[in-house]
């Protein structure tokens, strides 16, 4: 019974973590990128202050 409970809790804490945690991760990285991306844009722009607010959003 040890042996089956441990290779099923493994599994599914795998199957889980790849079902929910990695979108997530990947909104989350969309999400910086395009805060960075913005950044980019606001400096561009000579909006500096702007830059500085939009990376600080996209580190975190």
């Amino acid at each position: 019974m040890l042996v089956f409970f441990t290779a099923t809790g493994f599994v599914l804490g795998w199957l889980l973590t790849r079902v929910l945690l990695a979108p997530a991760l990947s909104r989350a990285d969309g999400a910086a990128l395009a805060a960075f991306v913005a950044a980019e844009q606001a400096e561009e722009a000579g909006d500096r202050a702007s830059a500085e607010t939009l990376r600080a959003e996209g580190s975190g």
